[in-house]
This record gives structure tokens, C-alpha cells and sequence, in this order.
């Protein structure tokens, strides 16, 4: 991922269990480690981020689904550099930590090859941050 003055490498997994013969009810997991580079324009370096995703969906008349997700961001390695106290809140591993939990809704219109997706999620617990609420809208287009 590239960014204004700053690089990050993300590795991850995803994982799906389905509950039923008929896949209508779904748990997924997706784990991510983030790797922060040096900011070009300081001598900052933000912590690396351990990302934990995971939904619980029911799909229902084939092209609906609606389901609970949340995530959870945890801060693994120190932030570095001689300006942290200017530029930003310095923090250490494990105290730059935020939760989520939100609602979904996803319709899939597979005879045209469309994906549309709304998301709502409320953070909690933040310790080291800012939290708040988010909500996405997703429209993917299948080639």
C-alpha cells in the first residue's frame, strides 16, 4: 500500500467456514499484519498493525445477505523516530489499539456481474486513537 510520504507491506489470510449444505450461513476470518516503512519526509515510522477481521453472514433467496461484522486493530511493534513527539502521539506496542462491530447488507446480481455492498460500524475501546463511527458503500463490477 503507498501512501503520501510512506509505504506499507500487508500480509494476509482469509479464512471461511460454511455451517450448512446449502452455504446460507457463512463465519469469515481474515487476519492481516501490516509492516510500516519509514516516513520519507521524517525520521518517523509508525508501529507495524495486527488486523483482525471476521463477519457472520446469512444469505438468503440467493442474492441477499445480511449479516454482523467487526474488526480489531492492535499496535505490535513501537513507533520510532527522533520527532514522535512533535508530529505524533508516540506509542508503544499495545497502546494503540481500537475495536469494531457493525451491521451488513450485500445483494449480488450475478446475470450482470454486480456486487453491491453497505456497511455500518461503531469502534470501541480505542486506546491510543481516535474512534468513531464508518459507513461503507462497495460496488464491484465482475469482468
Amino acid at each position: 500500500m503507498l501512501s503520501k510520504n510512506h509505504w506499507s507491506v500487508a500480509v494476509s489470510g482469509d479464512f471461511a467456514i460454511f455451517f450448512n449444505q446449502a452455504r446460507t450461513i457463512e463465519f469469515a476470518f481474515l487476519p492481516t499484519y501490516e509492516i510500516h516503512s519509514d516516513r520519507l519526509s521524517s525520521d518517523y515510522k509508525e508501529g507495524d498493525d495486527l488486523i483482525l477481521k471476521y463477519a457472520l453472514g446469512y444469505k438468503f433467496f440467493g442474492v441477499n445477505e445480511i449479516g454482523v461484522h467487526g474488526y480489531s486493530v492492535f499496535q505490535m511493534t513501537d513507533d520510532k523516530g527522533y520527532d514522535i513527539n512533535n508530529m505524533h502521539k508516540s506509542a508503544k506496542a499495545g497502546e494503540d489499539n481500537v475495536h469494531a462491530a457493525g451491521v451488513q447488507y450485500t445483494r449480488f446480481l450475478t446475470s450482470v456481474g454486480v456486487q453491491f455492498s453497505a456497511m455500518f460500524s461503531q469502534e470501541f475501546g480505542a486506546k491510543g486513537r481516535s474512534q468513531g463511527s464508518r459507513f461503507h458503500v462497495t460496488f464491484i463490477k465482475f469482468m
